[in-house]
């Protein structure tokens, strides 16, 4: 990689500057990424956790309707 020449010390300046901001836009776009990454953890846990609760109530519905029927004939 090649090294930046630099005629002044208002060049190295706005180069830092540049850089600073530079590095604040990643550290907010890393922010914003772990926040969306940690929704998305939450909302996989929470459809792990509640996957098999919504299983075995449908699987009680299909028993009641079942029953139901069978109790009218």
């Amino acid at each position: 990689m090649k090294r930046p020449v630099f005629h002044s010390f208002e060049e190295i300046d706005n180069r830092l500057q540049i850089l600073a901001l530079e590095r604040e836009i990643c550290l907010e776009t890393i922010k914003s990424d772990l926040a969306l990454a940690l929704t998305g953890t939450v909302r996989h846990g929470v459809a792990i956790a509640v996957k098999p609760a919504l299983k075995a109530l449908a699987f009680s519905w299909a028993l009641k309707t079942i029953r139901r029927k069978l109790l009218k004939e």
